[in-house]
């Protein structure tokens, strides 16, 4: 049997141009030079503030009943599984031969509500409108999603976001960032996430980075908070005490591929699902409250509390 190369040859042309390519060049807007681009110049003035914006958190068992709730609304019952399934495998090791009941369902959630208060407070975000963040981007709360532009993960990681990320952690050091910001994010991570922990970049390429951001939830939940910190920092700059106003800018900051495009109404979209969702979320928490007299939750103005006093707060 005689055999045509050049057919063959064609579809492995194909193969690489459709799939292959974009998937290691993942959603890399045109224009940009990798090389040449900086982290923004972020001051310890812009960085210190703490930006929680309620009066009270949700406890695990109360954000745990709102996720559930919200990946009960995705209409198909295989999703709905495959949600609770990657969850559970990550978090609680569940494995194919385990029955997935309704506890199992709970400890995935309840695991994943821990994951994200332990964040927000890391980064002194507002838990309410970071749980809205995670939702608009991932959808239902699905750990493994990916979208049509390759933004991976349960906080929708693109290449470029990875990049901003390693600069302010300080991969290319004081070239690429401030050093009162490397120090900073540093320290959050040394201090609060993990004491011995490795940035990314120690993983190899941005491809092999971005595939730790889609399978490891925890990993992208951290490195999710930094951006949506740095949004805020850098959205903050006029001094704004009204949460809604800063939040709504950070949110159009973290849509960053319909910020470059300027695409208005995929941000004023992105930001209303984001506030419903936070909104959402409130309401739950004072129901559940009500029924056992737990205190209500409100939405205050931004205190301007500082939660870096002083350069001395650097010292490792």
């Amino acid at each position: 049997m005689k055999v045509n190369y050049l057919h063959f040859n064609k579809i492995i042309l194909i193969f690489l141009t459709l799939v292959v390519i974009p998937n290691i060049y993942s959603c890399r807007p045109r224009g940009y030079n990798f090389a040449e681009v900086k982290g923004y110049p972020l001051t310890l003035r812009m960085l210190k503030n703490d930006y929680v914006a309620h009066n009270s958190p949700p406890s695990e068992d109360e954000l745990a009943k709102y996720i559930m709730q919200r990946i009960s609304k995705n209409k198909y019952k295989s999703k709905r599984n495959k949600i609770y399934r990657n969850l559970a495998t990550f978090y609680n090791g569940f494995s194919a031969g385990e029955q997935l009941d309704q506890p199992t369902k709970y400890k995935a959630a309840q695991s994943l509500a821990k994951d994200i208060l332990f964040n927000a407070k890391c980064f002194h975000l507002d838990p309410y409108y970071f749980t809205g963040l995670i939702q608009t981007e991932s959808i239902y709360f699905d750990p493994f999603a990916q979208s049509p532009t390759n933004a991976v993960g349960i906080t929708q990681f693109t290449s470029l976001a990875l990049l901003e990320a390693n600069h302010q952690l300080g991969q290319f050091g004081i070239k690429k960032a401030k050093q009162e910001a490397i120090f900073f994010y540093n320290k959050i991570f040394t201090n609060c996430i993990r004491p011995n922990w490795h940035p990314l970049w120690n993983r190899g390429s941005v491809y092999r980075q971005l595939r730790v951001l889609k399978t490891n939830p925890s990993i992208a939940l951290t490195y999710g908070a930094l951006i949506f910190h740095e949004n805020l920092s850098l959205s903050g700059r006029g001094r704004t005490r009204k949460p809604v106003d800063l939040y709504r800018k950070a949110f159009n900051r973290y849509n960053a591929s319909a910020e470059y495009t300027g695409n208005t109404d995929e941000l004023l979209a992105h930001a209303r699902e984001s506030f419903y969702a936070a909104d959402k979320l409130r309401k739950l928490v004072n129901k559940i409250r009500k029924e056992n007299g737990g205190t209500q939750v409100k939405l205050l103005p931004l205190t301007g509390k500082v939660i870096a006093p002083s350069k001395s707060w650097f010292s490792f």
